[in-house]
């Protein structure tokens, strides 16, 4: 089963192979996407569904409903994934993956 992303309510892509996702995916989207690095996080098929992993390179943190990600996490159906400053609470491009 496919990992399906959405800004707000609008489906944005689905994901049914690991990813490298950033800035070049979702630019087109919204101006808040220029906050991204290229790549910002990683989406990959994992022994128990699909998890999530922030990539080191990337400039600005990679938040999992707010809070930095750290280590690798497996999804949850309506998780929240954005970039920004988890100790100034700033979160922009806040997307929601869906595990259905």
């Amino acid at each position: 089963f496919p990992v399906t992303i959405f800004l707000g309510e609008r489906k944005i892509t689905e994901v049914n192979v690991a990813t490298r996702m950033g800035k070049s995916h979702f630019r087109s989207l919204d101006e808040d996407a220029q906050f991204l690095s290229d790549p910002q996080f990683h989406l990959y098929p994992a022994d128990q569904g699909w998890a999530i992993a922030h990539e080191s390179a990337a400039t600005n943190e990679t938040l999992v409903d707010g809070a930095s990600l750290q280590n690798p996490v497996y999804i949850k159906d309506g998780m929240r994934v954005g970039v920004g400053n988890s100790k100034k609470g700033i979160e922009k491009f806040p997307l929601t993956l869906r595990l259905r």
